[in-house]
């Protein structure tokens, strides 16, 4: 009720109060929930984009809210998602599929893109630096579609791509190939890790 656009691409939920969750749709922009998905608003005031592909939730202020659109970076919200405002600097343009904030220090976040690879700030979005290293050189063919930080250690940061699967184990400082096994896919579209 209330989610008029139905393509949802990510959601995200509230790490205070579980009640609370936020739908990123394809043409629809960010929809939020306080009833656990029974109704829901749309909340895209200042939204560049309205193809959300990414959300991502601050779990020491659950107010602060960033969204990844394909043609315009990254947005941030302090007020739930009632407002948006650009937060792109050193993004620029990059279509932003994936984003992961560090549970223990959330100014710190990661950004992966189509065509740009990874990108880390650590000013809560104010500005990104590309953290590339290790990752394929063929970075305009490379989409980074998923991103996971470990939460019981924060310097593992682990990514999904189109190429292979990656794990850093300097908070994106490196990366490294991770896959394993005959069968390990190519291209990855999500990651999770165990909270425990």
């Amino acid at each position: 009720t209330g989610l008029t656009h139905k393509d949802v691409s990510v959601l995200a939920l509230d790490p205070l109060t579980s009640s609370t969750l936020y739908a990123g749709t394809r043409g629809g922009g960010a929809f939020r929930s306080t009833d656990s998905g029974a109704t829901w608003v749309a909340v895209r005031t200042g939204l560049p984009e309205l193809d959300v592909r990414a959300l991502a939730i601050d779990p020491a202020n659950p107010t602060r809210l960033y969204s990844g659109t394909p043609s315009y970076g990254v947005s941030r919200s302090t007020d739930s998602g009632a407002t948006w405002a650009a937060a792109r600097e050193g993004l620029a343009n990059l279509r932003t599929s994936a984003l992961a904030i560090d549970p223990r220090n959330p100014a710190t976040l990661f950004a992966g893109t189509h065509r740009g690879g990874i990108h880390r700030s650590t000013d809560s979005g104010g500005s990104w630096t590309a953290v590339n290293v290790g990752l394929p050189p063929y970075l305009d063919y490379l989409y980074v579609n998923s991103l996971a930080i470990d939460p019981m250690n924060p310097a593992n940061v682990y990514a999904g791509t189109s190429s292979r699967f990656f794990k850093s184990i300097d908070s994106g400082g490196s990366w490294v190939a991770a896959n394993s096994g005959p069968n390990f896919p190519d291209v990855l579209l999500a990651v999770a890790v165990d909270p425990a």
